[in-house]
């Protein structure tokens, strides 16, 4: 995502019950953390920064406390590649989140990670800001929290993942214009 992670240096311990590995955050590029979003045209300036504090208790691997901010203002455009029966018949809210988004000047955007008990891990997603041709801009906070098994899902889809027919042919392509050795 453009930016960068980094950690002061550290001694490890013999055992590893709960030790944190604090990870600093810089420049990470909103536009691109956004970019692995399959599900409209959502664009975005800025950068954040911040900490992602990274636990190990009993072996496992745990974020805990994972916080992120953007540095200054900017803008977020979101819109949908199609509207379907779903979101055409939304209720108010759902209308007006979708006006808000398509011109959103933010002051804040704040992305925090946080894994609990039994793999359960939420993702919180908050941006104070407003749109100026919606309620002549009147600021708003938007909250979008996610929480759920991700550790698994992710597992799962790595998991399950094959190598496309396409990038197939392009190794294999590759490897017949090297010379042989």
């Amino acid at each position: 995502f453009s930016g960068r992670i980094e950690t002061t240096p550290f001694v490890l311990p013999r055992t590893f019950d709960n030790f944190t590995i604090p990870l600093a955050v810089t420049g990470i590029r909103l536009a691109d953390l956004l970019a692995v979003a399959k599900f409209g045209e959502l664009t975005a300036t800025g950068t954040l920064d911040g900490s992602i504090p990274v636990t190990i208790t009993g072996g496992e691997f745990a974020v805990r406390g994972g916080l992120l901010k953007t540095v200054a203002d900017g803008s977020l455009h979101y819109r949908p590649r199609a509207v379907g029966p779903a979101l055409s018949e939304a209720n108010e809210g759902a209308a007006l989140f979708l006006d808000l988004v398509k011109d959103f000047s933010y002051d804040e955007i704040q992305v925090t990670l946080n894994e609990g008990e039994f793999e359960q891990i939420a993702f919180g997603f908050k941006i104070k800001g407003h749109n100026k041709t919606v309620y002549n801009g009147v600021p708003v906070d938007l909250n979008v929290t996610l929480t759920g098994p991700l550790r698994k899902i992710l597992q799962q889809g790595h998991e399950t993942f094959t190598t496309p027919a396409w990038l197939k042919d392009r190794i294999a392509e590759f490897e017949k214009s090297q010379p042989s050795r």
